[in-house]
């Protein structure tokens, strides 16, 4: 179907004694093509503050749609703890987030939304939540990494004592 072309359909119907509807028409413009789906490659992502971010949207176009058109993309932190805004400047489908840089025990919201550059009325958005969890409780003992202790013993350790 051709953009801002009208198409004419006509119906008609027979029952099964062979009698026949009077024709019902319609007409229907194609205006413009659809907007393009928009969906992520994980829609929820749960990682470690250690872990890098990246997530990358996948764009599904109609056969309608005429072929391929340019789109501008654009990042936006939706909730969370505020991010610095060079995380989110890109102008692709990605979004990549060093490692550390997200907070543990935090959640965050980014929304993608794309606009087709030929016409900005056609537009699709999308959010993706990230889940940073807290990491493990990691504890450095001095003079030696390792300790053996017997099962029945209680390891008693004060930390205000090493730092006297």
């Amino acid at each position: 179907m051709q953009i801002d072309t009208s198409y004419t359909f006509a119906v008609t119907v027979t029952d099964c004694l062979g009698f026949q509807s009077e024709p019902a028409t319609i007409r229907v413009t194609k205006q413009r093509a659809p907007a393009p789906i928009l969906s992520f490659s994980t829609p929820n992502i749960a990682l470690a503050s250690s872990d890098e971010v990246y997530v990358s949207a996948i764009l599904q176009f109609s056969a309608c749609s005429g072929g391929v058109v340019q789109m501008s993309f654009t990042w936006k932190q939706v909730d969370g703890p505020t991010i610095p805004v060079r995380y989110l400047s890109g102008t692709s489908s990605q979004l990549f987030i060093p490692a550390g840089i997200l907070l543990g025990g935090k959640v965050y919201v980014f929304a993608l939304e794309v606009v087709n550059k030929k016409d900005p009325s056609q537009y699709v958005g999308r959010s993706v939540q990230v889940t940073i969890k807290n990491a493990p409780l990691l504890a450095n003992i001095v003079g030696s990494s390792t300790m053996e202790v017997s099962s029945n013993s209680k390891v008693i350790h004060d930390w205000f004592l090493d730092h006297l």
